[in-house]
Parts: structure tokens; C-alpha cells; sequence
């Protein structure tokens, strides 16, 4: 029994004990999108000590001065390997992912003077202490990524002068020093999403004006200024997306015209006007997505004269103002998708003549206007109105779009589908598209006001639909002839305070009386089917049950509606269905 125990502790101190050895592996590797002769550092296990030994065999022809790279392959260890730059004396480029490592000492690097590229990155590793890179003065790239770092000393970097790349994201910072970057004169990426950073600090900024991207996405921001961009004069990419900025401000990038892209997306930003954006004048790519926006004044792009794409999908928009577009003639694609707008005001979209891809999916959008664009149709290429409640295109539109390649017209009410290769198959996809355009043919636009008199309009089919902005009692009559008469039905809509509706029968019956508190949401646009298929009055709202059915009792062939508002004022657009 004592010699089965003294044997088993022998196997258990075996298999957890410190290795103070280590293997490479040599041959050409990839470090950094770069082939060059390494060494692939290769562990037993994992190691709490300090690497002392190197084993392994070079290729033909190679030695240790050849070796240029060194990169984990196997185990880890909590202590950077020191030998690896002792051993290799030219060895430039450095990877140690997912290792283990746990600190970075005044030693660790020492001896690595040469390195141009240090890639340290997914370790359990808290600190870095001051002295780390105090002789890699020719490092270009360090990448200090996804660690759990909560802090760096001030001077780290100092000795750095020739770093050009600097990655420090998926760390654990919620501030760093006032001049962390201040002898980064060559700095030219730098790379801080998600690293729980709360402000943005333009003292950082004191002495490097040669950053050209700036990445510092996915953190807790809630300020931009003109002071903080005013330090970075090449600036060309600028990265905010996933703050919490709740407004851009006038003259914010004022001296930051040499920004191409610029990703302001997934912010809490509610309206966007003129001003945001002036100074801009290269920028080629606004990225506004999943912004809690509303509005979109008049002129909020004016002077991106350089602009191709605006990307403003999955906001809240209801509301875009008549010259919100104005000076984006070279805008080629636009993406709207996603938002709470309805029908668009005349000319929108007149002012991007280079427009190729318009975006409007999954909204509220119902008839397809030509009046809405310019003389652009002919450059359009792409037209996205999937999702949304279509039930008549003027056809013209299509018509004029001599270049349009793809219809995505999925989930609408007069057709439902996508329309590809249309340059080529146009002729049938006119013919899928012929119901909507006799819709539209169909379509009446009218304005009813304090009148108890019906406006009459002729009809066709089983059923209209009523898209309609009022404030009060609306009320739609069912006649044979464009004139009250008997028989007729009445259809009163929000009535006694928007409690109820009514069908009334020549106009003195109420035949059917419902409770339908708010079914007429005062001055915002509407949605109701009316049919009468069968004989059997149905009143829905948008794609619900519907809420009034009335079967009638007076048979007669319904010709004609009439709308009307009595006490109140309604905007209408009213169109076939079931054609």
C-alpha cells in the first residue's frame, strides 16, 4: 500500500511541474500577413517558470541569425520568454496569442531591439510595467489587444518614436493618461473599441498629427467637441459607432476635412441638422444606423459635395423635410431601410442625380410616386422596397428607370416579390408590376374640411384602402351613384371622442355600433381597408381583424365612395384593392 501512494505522488508531481524547457519548431510562417523564417515556440503543457532552454532543429542552410519570427504554437506560459530574443538576435516579428501571459516586466523585452512588429494579445494579463519597450524604438506595430488591462503608465510609449500602428482594443480602460500618446509623432492607426473608455481626452492628442484612422467604437462616449478633432488634422477614418453621443453639434468636425469615412451609427443622436457635418467637404461615407433619430431637417447634409454613401437604416425616422438632401448631387447610395416613414414629400429625392441604390425597405411607404425624384430615375439600379405596404406605382417610375437591374418588392400589397435581371426580362416584369399601376390609376389624393357634403369618387373591384391624416370623426359612404342616395352605407370612424364606430344604413340606422377607443390615432396617418366582397361590409385597420362587418341587407353594386369630415379636417389618399 505505501509503495502504491509513493508511486502515484511521483506520477501527480511529474505531470504538474514547471517546465523550464521549451522547443522550436522552424520553418517559413505567416506573422502579421508576412512569411518569413520562424521559430514556432512550443510549450509542454504550461509553465510557471522561466524559459531557459530552446531545443529544435533549423532547416537546411538556417540558423539562429536567420530566424526573423517567433510565434506560439503550443502550451503557454505566464512569463514572456525572454531567450527568444537573446537566442535570435534579427528576429523582427513577435506573436504570442492566447499564452497565458500574465505581466510584462522592464526585462521582458529587453533584449528586442529589433522588432518592428509585437503582437501580445488575448492573455490573462493585468499590467505592463513603465520600462516594458524602453528599447524597441524600431517597433511599427504593437498590438496589446483583447488583454485585461485596466490601466497604462504614462511614459510607456514614450520610447516608441517610430510606431505607426497601436492596438489596444477589448481591454478594460475606463481612462488613460493625459499624455499617453505624446511622442507618437508617427502614429498613424490607433485602435481603442471597446475598451470601456468614457471620454475622449484631447490632450491625448497633443503631438500626433499623423493619425489617419481612429477606431474607438463600442464604448460608453457621450461627448464629441471641435477640440478633440481639431488636434487631428490627417484624420481620414473615425470610427464612433456604439456610444452613447446623444448630438453631433455645429462645427463638431469643422477641421476635419480630410475624413473620408466617418461611422456615427448605434448612438442615441435623436435629430441631425444643418451644421453636424460642416467642413466635411471629402467626406465619401456617413454611417447614421440604429440612431434613436426622428427628424431630418432641411440642409443637414449641405457641403458633403463628395459624399456616396449615407447610411440611415434602423433609426426612428418619421419625418424627412423637403430639402433634407440638398447638395449631395454625387451621393450614388442611400439606405433608409428600417425606419417609421411614410409617404415622401414631393421632390426628396431630386437633388442625388448619381443616385444608383435607394434603400426604403421595411418601412410604411403605399404608393410610388414619380414626383418624388428629379431627373435621376435613368441612373437608378437597385430599388429596395421590401416590407413595406405598396398598393400602387405611378408608372412612369419604372418607366424612366431605363437601368434599373434589381426590384426587391417582397411582402407589398399589389405585388409581392423580387424583380432581378430587369434590364433584360422587362417586358415581364411590366407585367407582374400591371395591377400596381392600375392602381394607380385609381388613386385619389383629396382634402376634406368642416362640410357635411360628401366628396364623391368613382371606384371598381371589392374594396379600397384609406390612408388618412386626420384630426376628428372621419365618415366614408358606399353608393351606387356619386351622389347620396337609398340605398347607402355609412361608415363613421372615431366617433363620440374616438370611443366608437358606426355603420349606419341611409343615413339614419345605426346597424352596427362598436366600442373602439383610439382606433383613429389623431393627426398621424392611418390605415383602413374597407371591402364589401360578397355583400358583407368589412373595416379593418392596416393588416388587423377587422373591427366593423356588416352584412347588406339592401343589395346594390357599390360605384362610387364619398369622404367627409364634418367638424374637422382630413388629408386623404385612397386607392383599389382586391383589383
Amino acid at each position: 500500500m505505501k509503495l502504491l501512494i509513493f508511486c502515484f505522488s511521483i506520477i501527480f508531481l511529474t505531470k504538474n511541474s514547471s517546465s523550464q524547457f521549451a522547443t522550436c519548431f522552424f520553418g517559413s510562417r505567416s506573422i502579421g500577413g508576412i512569411s518569413v523564417y520562424s521559430c514556432g515556440f512550443s510549450i509542454e503543457g504550461h509553465s510557471n517558470d522561466e524559459i531557459i532552454e530552446l531545443a529544435g532543429n533549423h532547416t537546411t542552410g538556417m540558423n539562429d541569425e536567420n530566424v526573423l519570427g517567433v510565434i506560439n504554437i503550443q502550451g503557454s506560459t505566464n512569463f514572456m520568454p525572454k531567450i527568444i530574443c537573446t537566442r535570435f538576435p534579427n528576429v523582427q516579428r513577435v506573436q504570442f496569442h492566447s499564452y497565458g501571459l500574465l505581466e510584462l516586466n522592464d526585462e521582458s523585452l529587453q533584449e528586442c531591439r529589433q522588432v518592428v512588429w509585437l503582437a501580445i494579445r488575448s492573455n490573462p494579463m493585468i499590467a505592463i510595467s513603465e520600462g516594458t519597450f524602453a528599447n524597441l524604438n524600431n517597433l511599427i506595430h504593437l498590438d496589446l489587444g483583447t488583454n485585461t488591462l485596466t490601466s497604462l503608465p504614462e511614459t510607456i510609449l514614450s520610447p516608441l518614436v517610430n510606431l505607426q500602428i497601436f492596438d489596444i482594443r477589448n481591454n478594460h480602460f475606463s481612462q488613460l493618461p493625459d499624455k499617453i500618446f505624446n511622442n507618437l509623432q508617427n502614429l498613424r492607426t490607433l485602435l481603442m473599441q471597446n475598451t470601456s473608455t468614457t471620454f475622449i481626452n484631447p490632450l491625448w492628442f497633443e503631438n500626433t498629427p499623423n493619425i489617419v484612422m481612429f477606431h474607438i467604437y463600442n464604448n460608453q462616449i457621450r461627448e464629441i467637441n471641435s477640440e478633440i478633432f481639431s488636434k487631428l488634422p490627417s484624420l481620414e477614418n473615425l470610427s464612433l459607432n456604439t456610444n452613447r453621443i446623444q448630438r453631433i453639434g455645429f462645427g463638431t468636425f469643422s477641421n476635419s476635412r480630410n475624413i473620408t469615412i466617418l461611422n456615427i451609427g448605434s448612438n442615441n443622436i435623436t435629430e441631425i441638422i444643418e451644421g453636424d457635418f460642416v467642413g466635411m467637404e471629402n467626406l465619401r461615407t456617413l454611417q447614421l444606423f440604429d440612431n434613436p433619430i426622428e427628424r431630418v431637417g432641411n440642409r443637414s447634409f449641405f457641403g458633403l459635395r463628395n459624399l456616396r454613401f449615407l447610411r440611415l437604416e434602423n433609426c426612428r425616422i418619421r419625418n424627412l423635410e423637403i430639402n433634407a438632401f440638398e447638395g449631395l448631387e454625387d451621393l450614388s447610395e442611400i439606405s433608409l431601410s428600417s425606419n417609421l416613414l411614410d409617404d415622401l414629400q414631393l421632390g426628396i429625392f431630386a437633388p442625388l442625380k448619381s443616385l444608383t441604390f435607394l434603400g426604403y425597405s421595411n418601412n410604411r411607404f403605399r404608393f410610388l410616386r414619380r414626383n418624388i425624384f428629379g431627373d435621376n430615375l435613368a441612373s437608378l439600379i437597385n430599388l429596395d422596397l421590401n416590407e413595406n405596404r405598396v398598393n400602387a406605382i405611378e408608372r412612369s417610375v419604372i418607366e424612366e428607370a431605363v437601368n434599373l437591374n434589381v426590384l426587391h418588392f417582397g411582402n407589398n400589397v399589389c405585388e409581392s416579390g423580387t424583380l432581378s435581371n430587369f434590364v433584360t426580362n422587362r417586358v415581364q416584369h411590366m407585367a407582374r408590376l400591371e395591377r400596381c399601376f392600375r392602381n394607380f390609376d385609381f388613386l385619389v389624393d383629396t382634402i376634406t374640411e368642416n362640410s357635411p357634403n360628401y366628396n364623391f369618387h368613382s371606384t371598381s373591384g371589392s374594396g379600397f384602402m384609406v390612408h388618412v391624416y386626420a384630426d376628428s370623426t372621419i365618415n366614408i359612404a358606399l353608393t351606387p351613384f356619386n351622389f347620396p342616395w337609398t340605398p347607402m352605407i355609412e361608415i363613421i370612424i372615431g366617433a363620440a371622442n374616438n370611443t366608437r364606430s358606426i355603420v349606419r344604413r341611409n343615413s339614419e340606422n345605426e346597424v352596427v355600433v362598436m366600442p373602439t377607443l383610439n382606433v383613429l390615432e389623431i393627426n398621424q396617418w392611418n390605415d383602413f381597408q374597407i371591402t364589401w366582397a360578397n355583400h358583407v361590409i368589412l373595416v379593418s385597420k392596416e393588416n388587423q381583424m377587422p373591427f366593423l362587418a356588416f352584412s347588406m341587407q339592401d343589395i346594390f353594386n357599390v360605384n362610387f365612395y364619398g369622404v367627409r369630415t364634418i367638424e374637422s379636417r382630413a388629408i386623404w389618399t385612397i386607392v383599389p384593392v382586391g383589383f
